[in-house]
């Protein structure tokens, strides 16, 4: 596959390379706020995007050795063997990564057809419901007040009321207010209701 080339062992180094709609696929791959990579069956790491390349340069759950994708924790053999499923036998797969919170991550086989060689793409999923600029674009069109964005970042981010009050220097029913308020403005009945709308924004990456 002449697009695709092997990249180097540490991910920070990796830098995209393709001329025309190539280089224009993977700027639109670096748009999107979920880790993408590209490996062959052996794991070894063919492409990322900006979001996969951070991802991996923190080793917190996946890491780049001898260019090859692999868990930086005790899955690493659970990983290996689903890349070569999905490789070899076009198996798809959900794992979970162990970290706080937990991290999931999709393998999926790409058509041989397609891509001319059996690879696969894993996609890691968002360590957040919506990412800051999600957030930011969601509250303009809705209206937000400063306040409100305040205490939609602080639900988003899975503090109580309680605590969003003693970090605001307000009282618990000011809170309940602002988060009333939210409701009327985003048009849902309950708090889970704003998460799920939270959680429909495109993943757009809050800065590169």
């Amino acid at each position: 596959m002449s697009q695709i080339q092997a990249q180097p062992q540490h991910a920070s180094e990796y830098h995209p390379i393709g001329t025309g709609i190539h280089q224009l696929l993977h700027q639109v791959t670096d748009q999107i706020d979920f880790g993408l990579v590209v490996c062959d069956a052996d794991g070894q790491m063919l492409h990322a995007n900006r979001s996969a390349t951070r991802e991996l340069a923190s080793q917190r759950v996946l890491k780049l050795q001898d260019g090859s994708v692999n868990s930086a924790g005790p899955g690493a053999p659970e990983l290996a063997s689903a890349i070569r499923a999905a490789a070899q036998r076009g198996r798809r797969r959900l794992l979970c990564l162990e970290d706080d919170p937990p991290v999931m991550l999709i393998v999926l086989p790409l058509d041989p057809q397609a891509a001319g060689e059996r690879l696969v793409l894993l996609m890691i999923g968002r360590r957040t419901v919506c990412t800051a600029l999600g957030l930011e674009l969601l509250a303009i069109q809705h209206r937000l007040t400063l306040a409100e964005q305040r205490v939609l970042r602080a639900i988003v981010g899975g503090t109580a009321s309680r605590d969003i009050a003693v970090e605001n220097g307000v009282a618990v029913s000011t809170v309940r207010t602002q988060i009333q308020s939210l409701r009327d403005k985003l048009g849902v009945g309950n708090i889970d209701a704003l998460l799920l709308t939270a959680a429909r924004v495109p993943p757009v990456p809050s800065s590169h």
